[in-house]
């Protein structure tokens, strides 16, 4: 893996969410940015400007 700016829609994304690294499939909506499990027995997140990963 390697870090980079910005990621398109549709490409997969290592996140840092409350000191858990895990793998998103992630989607554009508005200001807002949706990251996707590939798992469909959770659910998806939307992250807000005012969202605090850790």
């Amino acid at each position: 893996m390697h870090e980079q700016a910005n990621v398109e829609d549709g490409e997969f994304t290592e996140v840092l969410i409350d000191n858990d690294e895990t793998l998103k499939k992630v989607k554009h909506q508005s200001n807002n940015v949706i990251v996707i499990p590939d798992n469909n027995q959770f659910k998806p997140m939307v992250l807000t400007d005012d969202f605090d990963a850790g």
